[in-house]
């Protein structure tokens, strides 16, 4: 994977959040009085950090599910019946009779090979995750417009 694969879309993330994160405060502290804008606040960032915390627990855990999934499903074909299979394991067997000598090649091989359907199954795995936030995103789309607009504080509002 190269640098720019994880740069882009974590600029792009970082730019989004600003886009989140900055209209939100101001439309959730918009209707509180002066007396309410503390404890307001607290319940903001309360409410804003459990639900960060729960939502990097829940796609932890659909992550790792899935990866477990895709990693079965992948499983079954590595099988010594399967022909491209075999050819694989042939032809790391043989890497590692002439490059690791007589030290366990065909345990390499095999070794390997399920480094690599780990590594494909969790790839897959982050694919279903991100299609499932993408589709989650856009159903919650629509209750953008169940907002009020807040109106600004002037510093003159503000409690001495």
């Amino acid at each position: 994977m190269g640098m720019w694969n994880i740069v882009w879309p974590n600029l792009i993330n970082g730019f989004a959040n600003g886009f989140l994160f900055v209209p939100l405060t101001p439309l959730t502290m918009g209707t509180l009085s002066n007396e309410q804008m503390g404890r307001g606040t607290g319940i903001y960032n309360l409410t804003r950090n459990m639900g960060a915390s729960f939502g990097i627990s829940m796609v932890t855990t659909l992550l790792v599910r899935d990866a477990q999934r895709h990693q079965n499903l992948m499983a079954g074909r590595m099988n010594p019946g399967n022909p491209v299979f075999r050819a694989f394991i042939d032809q790391l067997h043989t890497f590692f009779a002439l490059h690791a000598g007589f030290a366990a090649p065909l345990r390499q091989a095999c070794a390997l090979a399920y480094r690599i359907l780990v590594q494909q199954a969790t790839l897959w795995a982050y694919v279903t995750d991100f299609r499932l936030l993408a589709c989650l995103t856009l159903a919650c789309v629509p209750f953008l417009l169940l907002f009020r607009r807040g109106g600004l504080r002037r510093t003159g509002d503000l409690p001495h």
